[in-house]
């Protein structure tokens, strides 16, 4: 990890076992998702000291994305929410199953909506409100958020070529036509 300087503020050995790092959106928190584990800076310290890291049992296939000072980590089992302790915050979130195994995360920057990719499509849901939507697509690669949460970009593949396609979010989702 380097500060803007370049400067090196801590060095991680990695194992073969580390499938992802996420970084806060700031960058003081890191966390490195290494085989059963994730590891988190907890103390949010810039300078990535050793002395704070957290380690939390995690299945190994987990992913995900800082929201402030929380993890939210998507598993097999569905969404959870670790706090700066490693301490799960709340109980599971299920998404939903019409969208298949899940696959890939992303999270608003204030936290308030999440976006889940599986097999057979995208499931969003608002975690201040009851909101919750599924589009069916083939094909699904990747899901992004837009900052205020209102679309979602998904890219999925379809005769080898990758369209993006904006799925507006206000209840339901529905494609409003390919993104510039």
């Amino acid at each position: 990890v380097r500060d803007a300087e370049g400067r090196v503020l801590r060095t991680f050995v990695l194992s073969p076992e580390v499938r992802e790092i996420a970084l806060s959106a700031d960058g003081s928190r890191i966390a490195i998702f290494d085989g059963d584990h994730v590891i988190t800076n907890a103390a949010g310290d810039r300078q990535f000291p050793e002395s704070d890291d957290v380690k939390t049992p995690m299945v190994p296939a987990a992913t995900g994305r800082w929201s402030g000072v929380d993890l939210i980590v998507l598993t097999p089992r569905g969404l959870d929410v670790l706090g700066p302790n490693g301490l799960k915050r709340t109980a599971a979130i299920q998404p939903d199953p019409r969208i298949g195994p899940f696959g890939q995360l992303d999270i608003t920057p204030d936290g308030s909506r999440l976006a889940v990719t599986g097999a057979r499509g995208v499931w969003v849901t608002d975690r201040n409100s009851a909101m919750s939507a599924v589009a069916v697509l083939p094909s699904v690669a990747q899901v992004m958020l837009t900052e205020d949460g209102k679309h979602v970009y998904v890219i999925r593949k379809q005769s080898g070529a990758v369209e993006v396609l904006d799925v507006r979010v206000d209840g339901e989702l529905r494609e409003t036509g390919q993104a510039p």
